[in-house]
C-alpha cells in the first residue's frame, strides 16, 4: 500500500515522519538538542573522491572543520573546500576504500578504526599496501589520544622505507580530547555534567 506524500511542514511537525524521510532521502541531517528539533540541509558527499583525485600524500585531520583550518593554514597552494564522504571515520573508510585497491598507498593511522582487523572486518579486504597502526604503540594514557608526534615519527620512517609509495596520514587531532596549551571547552560535556548535577540536587 502506497503512503500519501507528506509535505516538509508535516515532516517537521511529526519528528518520526521526518526521520523516516531523512533515512530515505539522505538530504537532511537532524539534530535533537534539549527537545528542540533542528533541521538543516547538508551537501551530498562525493563518494570515491580520494580514489579519483591525484595526490602523493594525503593528510587527514580527524574532525577538522574547514573554516577553522582555513584560519590557521599557512601551507602554500590553493586551499579548496570539498565535502567528505562521511562524518565519522568508519563510514569514511567504507565510502572511500571499499571498492578500491590502493596497493600503492601506505595508510598511517592514529585512529584505531584504521587497523588491519577493522578494515578487513568492515571492507572484507585490505585496500592498502601496508597499514601503520600508530595507535598501538603511541597511545598516551595521560592525553587519552595519540600525540601528533607519534604520527610524525611513523610517517618519516615510512617515507624512508617506502619512498615509491603514496601515503595517507591520518591524525586524530583536532578531534576530542583536545590537547595543547590552548584548551577548548567541550560545551556538550559541560552541559551534560551540569545537567547531571542538577538532577542530583
Amino acid at each position: 500500500m502506497l503512503r500519501k506524500p507528506v509535505s516538509l511542514i508535516e515532516k517537521i511537525a511529526k519528528p518520526k515522519e521526518l526521520l523516516r524521510w531523512v533515512k530515505l532521502e539522505g538530504v537532511l541531517s537532524v539534530l535533537k538538542l534539549e527537545g528542540v528539533l533542528s533541521v538543516y540541509r547538508i551537501f551530498r558527499p562525493q563518494p570515491n573522491l580520494i580514489a579519483e583525485m591525484t595526490w602523493d600524500n594525503l593528510i587527514v585531520l580527524d574532525a577538522c572543520r574547514f573554516d577553522a583550518f582555513a584560519q590557521v593554514n599557512n601551507i602554500p597552494g590553493k586551499l579548496t573546500k570539498i565535502v567528505s564522504s562521511a562524518s565519522c571515520t568508519w563510514n569514511w573508510l567504507l565510502n572511500n576504500f571499499s571498492d578500491h585497491d590502493m596497493k600503492d598507498v601506505v595508510y598511517i593511522s592514529a585512529n584505531p578504526y584504521g587497523s588491519y582487523y577493522y578494515l578487513h572486518k568492515t571492507l572484507g579486504h585490505i585496500p592498502f599496501h601496508r597499514i601503520v597502526e600508530v595507535w598501538k604503540n603511541s597511545w598516551s594514557e595521560e592525553l587519552k589520544t595519540v600525540h601528533p608526534s607519534g604520527v610524525n615519527q611513523a610517517t618519516l620512517e615510512s617515507l624512508d622505507s617506502h619512498p615509491e609509495k603514496r601515503h595517507s596520514i591520518h591524525y586524530l587531532q583536532p578531534h576530542h580530547p583536545f590537547i595543547g596549551d590552548v584548551k577548548i571547552i567541550d560545551t556538550d560535556a559541560v552541559i551534560a555534567v551540569r545537567g547531571a548535577r542538577a538532577l542530583k540536587t
